[in-house]
């Protein structure tokens, strides 16, 4: 286990860590000001229709399917929706949305043995993944108009979606 973990620490830059860590070294790196931003809240109404394409796969972090995302979306998006407004109005969202546990899945091929033989997966909250698809298609609309073809990542120009996320971060705390 301790291979395989060291293996995605370094894939990932990353280092294990307790939640009660990671609140308090979030807590210092963020400065007192924070503006409103307007152009990335959503009504409830496109919250509800995200809630229901969440996948039905398996779990969140939470614990919660998302069928029941889905079959519940408008009285969960009563009950979520002003957790959403003041977190990403502030441009601060729970960390339980910003993140997930990563696992290692064995791909049932070659030897159990080897690490090149699994893959990474990520446990998330499920409504921390339509919060942060929401918001993300809101950036996205101000970044493919700041960018030029030749930039890749951030999901533009066939480029990874992971550096997306990292170009949103970039630009919240620019403005």
């Amino acid at each position: 286990r301790e291979a395989f973990s060291s293996h995605f620490q370094a894939l990932f830059s990353a280092e294990p860590m307790s939640f009660e860590s990671l609140v308090i070294k979030e807590r210092e790196s963020v400065s007192a000001k924070h503006c409103f931003d307007p152009s990335i809240i959503i009504t409830p109404g496109e919250l509800c229709s995200d809630m229901q394409k969440c996948s039905n796969r398996a779990v969140g972090e939470n614990l919660i399917h998302g069928n029941v995302y889905r079959r519940c979306s408008a009285a969960l998006t009563k009950i979520y929706y002003p957790l959403f407004f003041k977190s990403y109005s502030f441009l601060r969202p729970p960390l339980q949305f910003r993140g997930g546990m990563l696992h290692e899945l064995y791909k049932k091929k070659g030897a159990p043995s080897q690490i090149v033989n699994y893959r990474d997966v990520t446990i998330a909250d499920h409504f921390g993944k339509v919060v942060t698809r929401c918001v993300r298609c809101r950036f996205m609309t101000h970044v493919k108009g700041t960018t030029l073809t030749s930039q890749w990542g951030s999901g533009l120009n066939g480029g990874e979606t992971a550096v997306g996320h990292l170009c949103a971060r970039t630009l919240a705390h620019i403005a």
